[in-house]
């Protein structure tokens, strides 16, 4: 247990520092001018820009479960390139070509025309967002091969201090609230990169010296690869498709504004159990590393359940949405509200990672495609039935939304986790 909670660790303080921007941002744009505004438009630029990045963030998972030599890894750094590059040139077409802009913005989110405008120069800001991420998870994957996840840490580290230091500039400044975010984001993760490649290289040098391996054809990489990239794709879909259907709420500017507030601090908490997931596909090698790491997993989703829970229903609430995140009086009462709905998260999201790494580590990545498919269905089908006769805060009803989705997708992920497991107990037991 000391040896997984010491691989578990710095990995949860990368996923909970790369989720620390929402709120960080959202304290910054709560003090500019026309906040509701501003927070509306970067929530959404981010959640597009995020979509347009979710093709490459299954990386991580791919890099962890397949970089067992230098041709293997050199191989996984060459179809990263590939990616990145298709990536980035939507995001460019996107961000700068008008139609395109409003086609989406307008067109299919529905936004109101003062957001859809507002968030244009924010997404604008992140055109290598794309780029930059799919960069930083194959080294970031390559680290957690080798089983060294302090550096992810670190780096993870300078992100935050390059993210806080930009938007307090732009807060002394007075700059515009929704552009200020594009740029702290996107400039923030490009130094992530950047200093998550220098802390791997020589690790990769020293690890895999004697050991050169065989190449991964882009075929092989793509079996496994793609229905993983169609996963975490149907994931990001999630998001714009979820402001959509809150701007179709009765209160759909408050809500806009503050969903991405409620979610970012949800996840704050929720995220950092997701690295579960690479401690088990390294980790599990049959039935008694089976149980550890699950006993393992479960007092990950007990110990940031019982956070989040506190801070949910406790004065620390008000202390950490009026003060540290600053959110108007009138915003706190249906935040709090749908913060203490999203209390389950963290353990759905161990949960959801635990039985996911059964069928990564196992090469069924399909399965795992189709629980991210049935999540959005069973997200977004209520939340658009309902936006418009819903007479409560939108919030609310995306909390109530997300997780019924997350409990839908559990239960297909449990039924076809059962014969990876039976498998491997009695592969271990034949052995034996």
């Amino acid at each position: 247990m000391r040896r997984y909670w010491a691989l578990f660790i710095p990995l949860s303080i990368s996923d909970m520092i790369m989720i620390s921007a929402g709120p960080i941002l959202a304290a910054g744009l709560s003090r500019l001018d026309r906040p509701e505004i501003s927070l509306a438009a970067y929530g959404v630029a981010e959640s597009v820009a995020i979509l347009f990045e979710s093709p490459i963030i299954m990386l991580l998972h791919a890099t962890t479960a397949l970089a067992r030599s230098r041709a293997a890894f050199r191989s996984l750094f060459r179809h990263m390139l590939v990616l990145d590059a298709l990536l980035t040139a939507m995001t460019l077409a996107f961000a700068f070509i008008d139609p395109l802009y409003r086609l989406l913005f307008r067109t299919a989110l529905g936004l109101p025309e003062e957001v859809a405008a507002a968030a244009r120069p924010a997404f604008q800001a992140m055109v290598l967002w794309p780029a930059a991420i799919g960069w930083r998870r194959v080294f970031q994957g390559a680290l957690i091969r080798q089983r060294r996840t302090a550096p992810v840490a670190w780096a993870s580290f300078g992100r935050l201090a390059a993210l806080a230091a930009v938007t307090a500039a732009g807060v002394a400044l007075r700059a515009d609230g929704a552009t200020l975010a594009g740029v702290a984001l996107g400039l923030s993760v490009i130094v992530e990169a950047a200093l998550v490649t220098a802390f791997a290289r020589p690790a990769i040098a020293a690890e895999w010296e004697e050991e050169p391996g065989r190449p991964i054809p882009w075929r092989e990489f793509a079996s496994l690869y793609w229905p993983l990239a169609m996963t975490s794709i149907l994931v990001f879909v999630g998001k714009p498709l979820l402001s959509s259907g809150l701007a179709r709420t009765a209160d759909a500017p408050q809500a806009l504004a503050l969903w991405p507030v409620v979610w970012t601090s949800t996840l704050l908490l929720a995220n950092g159990t997701r690295m579960v997931q690479q401690i088990s596909i390294t980790q599990v090698e049959g039935p008694r590393s089976l149980r550890e790491v699950g006993r393992f997993a479960w007092s990950v989703a007990a110990a940031f359940g019982a956070l989040l829970l506190i801070v949910a229903w406790t004065p620390l609430a008000d202390a950490y949405l009026a003060g540290a995140v600053g959110l108007p009086a009138g915003l706190l009462p249906p935040a709090e509200r749908a913060l203490r709905i999203l209390c389950a998260l963290p353990l759905l999201v161990a949960a959801e990672n635990w039985l996911q790494a059964h069928l990564v580590r196992s090469g069924l990545s399909r399965p795992v495609n189709t629980g991210a498919l049935i999540n959005v269905a069973a997200t977004m089908v209520p939340l658009f039935a309902l936006a418009r006769s819903w007479r409560g805060p939108g919030a609310e009803l995306a909390a109530w939304c997300v997780l019924a989705g997350y409990m839908a997708e559990l239960a297909w992920l449990f039924a076809r986790t059962r014969p990876v497991v039976r498998r491997l107990c009695g592969a271990a037991s034949a052995t034996a």
